[in-house]
């Protein structure tokens, strides 16, 4: 019986390449928004990470796959970093071991199924900017599958809006036409420089292919009309300002709030509410119960009409500013009032410091600082008040004798009469500030007559 050997020799053979994670775009925010690097610009992605992932399903399926990255910035075909594994594992900088040109660093092989990161070792400039990646894996059978991966670096930051309410009067027309970046007071982007900002109302945008073109438009960028626009409903673009424009009219008194709308230049927008005061000083809305008085008296503390005393009223509009002299009864009254805004009156006669003032007051203050005789009522302390600092001195005294001796003939830093609200309760008679010179009326609805002031010529007891 004899025996046979046979010698057989099996191989396997592994084609399966390994399979890439997905491999579709990708798109990051510019991050570096409070400018951690102080570089001075804040477009700009910092740190950049990239990530993909392989798995091996063939006969040789390893416990390590090698990578090999290219990163492609601004996608211009010229590789300006490698990652890779075949490179010796010391080499944690970028330089060009390799010698192929290209900066070059070590990454980690990665067991199946594992995740390879790169970081870019560079900040990407821009708000926005394309880039490409080619991810290349292999297995221990040498089977290599490789994919290319675009990616973005976008700016998504909103603009940051800086507003302020404003004040407009209306035409004889009725109308008015003003612009977003009236109300605009510094707005700025982390991208998008200042002079480039856009600037809308009601979170509203132009027609995008006519941004260089005067147009009206409404919506998101939706045409409108003349009159549209005349009517209110839409808003009419400036390219020279970066602006559009609308018109507000009778309806829209005395006031309305505004949404201004800041956009940079990638249509992130951000916005701002804001007031807009108007006036219709000229009439054109019409009278009838739109319009009030305002009357009051100006006497003097023993109760004497006191007459030529300007009386100034004002409100958020310099030019409602009304002035009006007293009578001989010391009456004033502003008839035909718009009504709806906030006023403040004041009265004012500088005209006679010496007026009634003579040494006997000199006497009187005196004597109160020393305190032998003290002031009976809160008036004789505000006369007595000459230098204006709130309180009743000897300062004030030698500020009175210089103006009775003629060394003054006006006091340095007070008027010759005080116009005190005749509303103002005095607590302490010998202590009454602050004193009240002002009347203020808020929304006025209706007419408001006794807005009366007690007046009190300076250093006349």
């Amino acid at each position: 019986m004899g025996y046979y050997t046979r010698t057989q020799t099996i191989k396997v053979v592994d084609n399966v390449k390994p399979t890439l994670g997905a491999c579709a775009d990708l798109m990051f925010e510019v991050n570096d928004n409070n400018d951690a690097d102080n570089d001075g610009n804040l477009c700009e992605r910092k740190n950049l990470t990239l990530t993909q992932t392989a798995t091996d399903q063939g006969q040789c399926a390893s416990d390590w796959l090698k990578w090999v990255v290219f990163v492609d910035l601004w996608g211009d075909g010229t590789n300006d970093y490698e990652f890779s594994s075949f490179l010796p594992n010391t080499d944690n900088t970028f330089n060009d071991t390799n010698g192929n040109g290209i900066p070059d660093r070590y990454v980690g092989p990665t067991g199946n199924g594992g995740t390879v990161s790169i970081t870019i070792p560079e900040d990407i400039v821009g708000s926005m900017s394309n880039h490409k990646v080619r991810w290349t894996v292999s297995d221990g059978c040498g089977n290599v599958t490789s994919c290319t991966q675009n990616f973005m670096v976008v700016d998504k930051k909103k603009p940051t809006p800086y507003c302020l309410n404003i004040s407009s009067a209306l035409m004889l027309n009725g109308m008015v036409e003003l612009w977003a970046v009236d109300f605009n007071i510094g707005s700025f982007d982390n991208c998008t420089p200042k002079n480039r900002l856009l600037y809308t109302f009601n979170n509203q945008h132009p027609v995008l292919s006519k941004l260089n073109q005067v147009h009206f438009f409404k919506g998101n960028g939706q045409d409108a009309t003349l009159a549209e626009y005349n009517a209110g409903n839409a808003q009419k673009w400036l390219p020279s300002a970066n602006s559009s424009g609308r018109i507000f009219n009778c309806s829209h008194l005395p006031g309305v709030d505004v949404t201004m709308t800041v956009w940079d230049e990638k249509l992130n927008f951000e916005f701002c509410l804001v007031r807009l005061n108007l006036a219709d000083n000229q009439g054109a809305c019409g009278g009838g119960s739109g319009h009030v008085t305002i009357s009051g008296k100006t006497t003097t503390q023993q109760g004497e009409n006191l007459a030529n005393a300007q009386v100034v009223l004002t409100n958020a509009f310099p030019e409602m500013t009304r002035t009006q002299m007293t009578s001989q009864d010391g009456s004033y009254a502003f008839t035909n009032t718009p009504v709806n805004y906030d006023y403040e009156i004041r009265g004012n006669k500088n005209d006679d410091y010496l007026n009634g003032v003579s040494t006997l007051d000199l006497v009187l203050m005196q004597r109160h600082i020393l305190g032998f005789e003290q002031f009976t009522n809160a008036y004789q302390s505000i006369a007595g008040d000459v230098n204006k600092d709130e309180k009743v001195t000897a300062s004030d005294i030698v500020e009175l004798r210089k103006l009775i001796l003629g060394v003054y003939n006006t006091l340095p830093n007070n008027s010759s009469w005080r116009f005190v609200n005749a509303q103002q309760i005095f607590n302490d008679m010998h202590n009454p500030w602050p004193v009240f010179e002002s009347i203020n009326i808020n929304d006025l609805s209706y007419n408001m007559i006794n807005q009366d002031f007690v007046a009190k010529s300076r250093g006349h007891q």
